[in-house]
């Protein structure tokens, strides 16, 4: 039997590549305001903290203002909102993942710093929520991820869509940055990291990581040992 009664997972890079997607729409806003574009690896080390975050790093220094970046955060929302699963797939191994957690009954939720709205759509699109109780992205009037509100959140309606009590210590927080890690620890999750997402070994164990998967195999081990 489990003792997790709970699987909170991170998006980009965790359940989904979604890099190409990201990097298209940035690179698109980029090139609208003439702003040098940059490379898939590039934006890897940008993810995590948001598109507007992103956005702001991308940006050459000179042109880094509030009035410049709310152009470009906008464009590139516009050009995301339109293209939001043109190259991103599910990891190899996942969808058969959260199938067996679903049908071992632990309840599956989704956090994320990517807009909200994206979030949903792009969890949908790729043929996976109804396998989630939860699923949230960066909401207004909550901070980024490591703050735990946005985590608190997602467990208030976990307990309130399911009618169950959920501790903490029964929650398998899986990501793949030390974000995700810190994330866990602020708020007293088990924490998993991932390595096949756009953030190295070293990094997730630097943060924290109670264990690591290599594989999605990994994950079931990791939840129902």
């Amino acid at each position: 039997m489990s003792p997790y009664k709970a699987v909170i997972f991170d998006l980009d890079g965790t359940l989904a590549d979604t890099i190409h997607d990201i990097a298209a729409a940035a690179n698109a806003s980029m090139a609208a305001r003439q702003h040098p574009v940059h490379s898939l690896e590039e934006y890897r080390r940008m993810v995590g903290h948001g598109l507007r975050n992103l956005c702001w790093q991308a940006l050459p220094e000179e042109a880094r203002n509030e009035t410049e970046l709310d152009i470009c955060h906008r464009l590139t929302m516009q050009y995301y909102r339109a293209h939001p699963v043109d190259g991103t797939r599910l990891y190899p191994g996942i969808k058969e993942v959260l199938v067996r957690l679903h049908d071992e009954g632990i309840h599956l939720a989704v956090l994320s710093n990517k807009a909200d709205e994206l979030t949903r759509v792009i969890v949908e699109r790729l043929g996976v929520a109804p396998l989630f109780t939860v699923v949230s992205g960066l909401r207004d009037g909550f901070p980024r991820k490591p703050d735990p509100a946005g985590a608190r959140w997602v467990m208030d309606r976990l307990e309130e869509q399911t009618g169950e009590r959920i501790l903490p210590a029964q929650v398998l927080y899986v990501g793949d940055s030390g974000v995700d890690m810190q994330t866990a620890a602020n708020c007293g999750f088990v924490s998993l990291g991932v390595t096949w997402g756009f953030r190295c070994r070293e990094e997730l164990v630097e943060n924290g990581a109670g264990q690591i998967a290599d594989s999605a195999a990994d994950i079931l081990s990791a939840a129902l040992p």
